[in-house]
C-alpha cells in the first residue's frame, strides 16, 4: 500500500462559524493529545474506549503517534491554538480501515468530528481503502449520527453488544441527479 503524504493544512469552519484547522498530528501534538484525553469524563472514556480508563488514552496518543506510516492515517483538529479533536483510521487490511474519534467536550455538537470524517475518508479514499468500519456503543446516539448523516445507506448491525457501521469511501453514484 502507497504511504499517504502529509496532506496541507485545511482550514475549516465549525458548524458555530468559527475557525478550525484539520491536519496530520506530529511529535510536537504529544502534549496536546494527551491533554485532550486526560480531559475526558468516565462518561466520554467509556464512549470511546469502551473502558473508564485514562491510560487507555494516553497508550492511544503513544500508539498513533509511533506508527509506521500507512498503519494509521490520523488527524487532529485544532481550535485557536489546541487541539480539540483527533480521528484515526487504522489499517485492518489492505482495503479496511477502523475509525475512532475524540472531540473534546467544549467542542462537541460543532461538526468537528464530520469533518474529521470528511478528511479522513478522502486521505483513506486516496490511499485504496475502501471501507471504514467503527465499532459504537449503542448509547453513543451522537456518533452513530455523525456515520448516519456522512452516508445515510452505510450498513450498521449490532454485533456482541455494539452497533458495527460500515462505509463505503467511494463517494454516492449521482446519477439519480442527472436530467
Amino acid at each position: 500500500m502507497p504511504v499517504c503524504t502529509s496532506p496541507m493544512p485545511a482550514a475549516v469552519l465549525t458548524s458555530d462559524g468559527r475557525h478550525a484547522t484539520i491536519r496530520p498530528p506530529d511529535q510536537g501534538d504529544r502534549a496536546g493529545l494527551l491533554d485532550l484525553h486526560d480531559g475526558l469524563d468516565d462518561a466520554a472514556l467509556r464512549l470511546r474506549f469502551f473502558n473508564v480508563s485514562h491510560a487507555a488514552g494516553r497508550h492511544y496518543v503513544d500508539h498513533v503517534l509511533a506508527a509506521r506510516p500507512g498503519a494509521v492515517i490520523s488527524l487532529v483538529a485544532v481550535v485557536d491554538g489546541a487541539v480539540v479533536g483527533l480521528g484515526t483510521a487504522e489499517l485492518i487490511t489492505p482495503d479496511a480501515a477502523e475509525l475512532a474519534f475524540v472531540v473534546c467536550a467544549a467542542e462537541r455538537g460543532h461538526g468537528l468530528c464530520t469533518l474529521l470524517l470528511e478528511h479522513l475518508t478522502a486521505q483513506c479514499r486516496a490511499l485504496g481503502i475502501r471501507r471504514l468500519v467503527a465499532d459504537v456503543l449503542p448509547e453513543n446516539t451522537r456518533m452513530a449520527q455523525v456515520f448516519r448523516d456522512a452516508s445515510p445507506t452505510a450498513e450498521h448491525h449490532l454485533e456482541h453488544g455494539v452497533m458495527r457501521y460500515e462505509l463505503d469511501t467511494d463517494p454516492p453514484s449521482r446519477e439519480s441527479d442527472q436530467p
